[in-house]
């Protein structure tokens, strides 16, 4: 009889913490019904926990998006957390620019005070971002653009000596991993001031570890469909997104490089040097969508190197990987349009002629159809396929009883606008007339939206573009580009990938230029 007993206890108490357990995670099943928002309602508790794993994100966003083409917004449930997903350019406006104070967050991921890689301006908040913007806006002004310039062009020396003797055999080339290489060694230079040569040595260390910040993928589960749920576990135990071997790659990288220019009073005027000089900069003159209430408070002190090192993370992560993808994409299109390759090089020519022969600085600012290609490119593969934010105080959207409470994630369906026919008629297609002044000045606000907008729009904006103008420049001056057979007229993305990325490679013939 006491056995018994025992055993109905035990079941009772097992069903219980069952009962809890799944009212915990359902808990927001109906936030959007109550709230009275249209909404896909998960179908059970796996789907909760699972969702973000089981069905690529993009693939949902893509469904919602054209299934429901009346609805301004969409609620769903992602690892419990209510998301709207928001459809409406007038409520993408609201939250990124007019309303920024209840979005300032992006909520990418959960706060890991544990890993100090992963504390970088793109996904600190509040009061410790805009400290940190503050401190960095004057890193990406006009006049740093010229000196990095100046840096690209090296490395764009040293990856048209490696093509020449290819182009000789009309050699196919795989441009991602190519130009990826020339990316590193740009950033490479440009924050560290290493020349680590990846275009001739792809197997350095630094290309190694740059490799791994992307290929270590083991803790998407934990970090995208855990701990949404239970946010307390990285408070209570040392869990990081980096991989322990790249964090402490950077932080010695950052501790070696400024212990020797300390030494040595060493000065070459790139990205280190001007975190070694943030506590004398002043807030950046050109910064459009400077906070003008915030940035004056806390832009106090040095950085400390592991508040240095996040910031070079973010920075090599950049050029390595969204840089080096747009550049790709765009050599893909231009060799699958001979027609767009060959008046884009015509301009090239133009503008380089007139500015006595030499390809400088100002010619890229002359370069009106290379900046429509990049544009165009942007648009068709945009690197970051949504842009996401958090509440941070409850939200009221404009002509509605509807509010959003704090801790709801926003999320703006970047791609699907972008190939949306409403405002880019038949989207698929490469076209960059789309950005004529004309078309720009028709097409309705906030339909463009690679790097975002308002105060968190991506302030490495200009660094990056610079990157792919410089290397699309040097290469069709000398170089005719061609698809590789068997190269299909239409790439296919990964839907698995966070970042907008082929599934198979990118090979390009590279020819003498006729």
């Amino acid at each position: 009889m006491f056995v018994l007993n025992l055993l109905l206890e035990m079941l009772i108490g097992i069903l219980l913490i069952s009962y809890l357990i799944f009212k915990y995670f359902t808990r927001n099943n109906d936030y959007w019904r109550n709230k009275g928002v249209f909404y896909i309602k998960p179908k059970s508790l796996f789907s909760i926990i699972s969702k973000q794993n089981e069905i690529p994100l993009s693939r949902n966003l893509s469904k919602l998006y054209t299934e429901f083409p009346n609805e301004k917004y969409v609620g769903t449930i992602s690892s419990t957390v209510p998301v709207l997903i928001v459809k409406d350019t007038e409520l993408i406006k609201s939250i990124l620019i007019k309303d920024f104070s209840h979005f300032v967050d992006r909520g990418f991921i959960v706060s890991l005070p544990h890993d100090f890689l992963v504390r970088h301006l793109v996904h600190m908040e509040g009061d410790e971002w805009r400290r940190m913007r503050s401190k960095l806006s004057p890193t990406f002004t006009s006049g740093k653009m010229k000196l990095y310039f100046i840096l690209i062009e090296k490395i764009s020396d040293q990856l048209m000596t490696h093509l020449r003797p290819l182009a000789e055999d009309h050699a196919t080339v795989d441009v991602k991993d190519l130009i990826s290489r020339f990316t590193l060694d740009v950033i490479s230079t440009c924050a560290f001031g290493l020349q680590v040569n990846s275009i001739e040595d792809p197997d350095n260390q630094v290309r190694t570890m740059a490799k791994l910040m992307f290929s270590d993928r083991s803790k998407d589960f934990l970090i995208g469909g855990i701990l949404p749920m239970m946010p307390f576990l990285a408070k209570i135990f040392p869990i990081t997104l980096s991989n322990p071997k790249v964090s402490q790659f950077v932080l010695k990288l950052v501790e070696d490089t400024v212990g020797y220019r300390k030494k040595n009073n060493v000065t070459r005027g790139d990205f280190i040097d001007l975190l070694m000089k943030l506590k004398t900069l002043e807030p950046d003159k050109e910064d459009t969508y400077k906070d003008t209430q915030k940035d004056t408070d806390k832009n106090d002190g040095e950085l400390t190197m592991k508040e240095m090192a996040g910031q070079v993370s973010v920075f090599l992560a950049a050029g390595f990987e969204t840089a080096a993808s747009t550049t790709s994409f765009l050599l893909y299109e231009l060799s699958s349009n001979k027609d767009i390759q060959d008046k884009l090089r015509q301009e090239i020519d133009t503008v380089i002629q007139k500015n006595g022969g030499v390809f400088s600085y100002q010619c890229l600012q002359e370069m009106s159809y290379l900046e429509k290609c990049i544009q165009e490119t942007l648009r068709r593969y945009a690197s970051l396929p949504t842009l996401s934010r958090k509440c941070v105080k409850k939200y009221q959207i404009p002509g509605t009883d509807v509010v959003i409470d704090e801790g709801v994630k926003v999320l703006i369906p970047i791609r699907e606008i972008h190939h949306d026919p409403l405002f880019y008629p038949d989207p698929y297609k490469f076209n960059p007339e789309r950005f004529s002044p004309e078309e720009v000045a028709s097409r309705t606000g906030f339909t463009y939206l690679p790097f975002g907008e308002g105060p968190r729009i991506c302030i490495g904006k200009r660094m990056g573009i610079m990157q792919v103008q410089t290397a699309v420049v040097n290469l069709l001056r000398e170089f005719q580009l061609t698809l590789a057979p068997g190269m299909p007229t239409v790439l296919p993305i990964n839907p698995f990938y966070p970042l907008t990325a082929s599934t198979i490679p990118i090979q390009l013939v590279v020819s003498k230029r006729n």
